[in-house]
């Protein structure tokens, strides 16, 4: 798998994936908050999430774990700035930051103050986008191609709307520190702006560069939530709090909960559903999420497997164990398990997925 991380917070929760969020005491402004309107996520999405803080020098973040230490990375996200963000003439904030596996900073990618430039820094600036610039009340796709050589090599790009606005090969110094790798990736506001300031993320991709696929640059795109919209080929748990009268019927809301749900203490013992097609159009699809949210009904353990079915074939991803309070678990596939081939429309409209009690 080259594929780290997909997050779009489509379920409209914050607990959606394995991310800390971290602010300065006193200072979090609007941080921990899902965005449905004002502005406008990016569609087809319905949710966004913004960070900011609300004063100089604060900081508010989201960290992201990569999984393990990694020294050449690609990213995407969404970025909309909104107007009057709070920096000064003079100041720069920084909306991507990245750390190494000591927790120290390796490198960021900053706006400038004055001109809405993009700058690209490592021990020192490494680059400006110059006279490409972001703009404000708008939605933006911002890649980062980070590349750790040595202590003062590496290679920076920075791509800005789908065109390359820095470019440093072979000499950029990525690394601000002698631990040489990228271990957590964060977004949002770090300190240095004037005022309140807020970015809005959403649709964030990273890639490393092992393996034959989601090995490189990612290019823009948008992460979209199916949800269960009829049964499927599996309908052997049984149906628990309100009861909407079919079992895919209880797992279809918007935002996820536990007012209605399936349950089962046999093991194997399984569930699978009918989902939503893709917006209308003709899309690439370089990843798919297999995502349930779960808890034991009592403290004597157990395991539920994300799975789906494709075709001919029933995959049923790795068995996480559940405590008593409701926690989200997912199985990624960046190929279509019934051809072992990237993912064609047509089978992800046909796809099924639900969960196996292990």
């Amino acid at each position: 798998m080259t594929r780290l991380i997909t997050i779009g917070w489509e379920s409209g929760d914050l607990g959606e994936q394995n991310v800390a969020f971290i602010g300065s005491p006193g200072q979090q402004y609007l941080v921990n908050s899902i965005v449905s309107s004002s502005p406008t996520p990016r569609t087809p999405g319905l949710y966004a999430v913004r960070v900011g803080v609300n004063n100089a020098g604060a900081s508010a973040y989201m960290s992201i774990p990569l999984g393990g230490p990694k020294t050449e990375i690609w990213v995407r996200v969404g970025v909309y700035l909104p107007s009057n963000p709070g920096l000064s003439n003079t100041s720069e904030g920084t909306f991507i930051y990245f750390w190494d596996s000591a927790g120290s900073r390796q490198g960021d990618i900053r706006l400038g103050g004055s001109d809405l430039s993009l700058r690209a820094y490592g021990a020192s600036q490494i680059a400006s986008s110059g006279q490409a610039t972001m703009g404000y009340d708008s939605w933006h796709t911002v890649e980062v191609h980070w590349l750790i050589s040595g202590t003062t090599t590496g290679t920076c790009e920075v791509f800005l709307d789908g065109g390359r606005v820095i470019n440093v090969q072979g000499n950029a110094d990525t690394s601000n520190t002698t631990t040489l790798n990228v271990n957590n990736i964060g977004f949002g506001m770090f300190g240095g702006a004037a005022g309140s300031t807020q970015y809005i993320f959403d649709d964030i991709a990273v890639n490393d560069t092992l393996g034959s696929y989601n090995n490189s640059r990612i290019f823009d795109g948008r992460i979209v939530w199916l949800h269960p919209n009829g049964p499927g080929s599996n309908t052997q748990l049984t149906r628990g709090g309100t009861d909407s009268g079919a079992n895919w019927g209880q797992v279809s809301e918007g935002v996820p909960s536990m007012a209605q749900y399936v349950q089962s203490s046999v093991v194997g013992q399984r569930d699978t559903y009918a989902l939503q097609d893709l917006p209308a159009g003709s899309w690439f699809v370089n990843s798919v999420d297999a995502i349930a949210y779960g808890q034991l009904s009592d403290p004597t353990g157990g395991y539920l497997a994300p799975t789906i079915v494709s075709g001919a074939t029933t995959n049923e991803g790795t068995a996480i164990s559940l405590p008593v309070s409701p926690i989200y678990i997912r199985q990624q596939y960046e190929f279509d398990p019934n051809t072992s081939s990237a993912w064609t429309n047509a089978a992800v409209n046909a796809m099924e997925a639900g969960v196996t009690v292990r």
